[in-house]
């Protein structure tokens, strides 16, 4: 009789096998999905902030040049005309702290 009573629950006992090996299957599924949704933010934040970054280095580097052009067109800069020229240039753009004047050496 106890052997007839332990063939009744076959059926059950692989309705739960199966049940738990679906239920591993659809775990690593959606940790698999969440991993490859964080890589794609990941990916997304990082292509935005390095924008920004190219951005800013680019203001920066059109400041350098527009002082330049500005040592370029005039030969004798002094200390008030470099710090009018500047000063719009350090009001407009808070990233940078300072630009400094500093004087021509001549090579003798």
């Amino acid at each position: 009789m106890r052997t007839n009573l332990n063939k009744k629950y076959i059926p059950s006992y692989f309705i739960l096998f199966i049940g738990f090996l679906l239920s591993c299957l659809i775990f690593f599924e959606i940790r698999t999905l969440k991993n490859r949704f964080n890589q794609y933010k990941f990916k997304k934040e990082t292509k935005n902030y390095l924008n920004i970054i190219n951005l800013e280095l680019k203001g920066n580097i059109d400041i350098l040049n527009s002082l330049e052009n500005f040592f370029i067109a005039s030969k004798d800069i002094n200390r008030t005309e470099f710090k009018s020229f500047t000063k719009n240039f350090l009001e407009k753009n808070e990233k940078i702290q300072a630009l400094s004047w500093v004087p021509l050496v001549n090579d003798d």
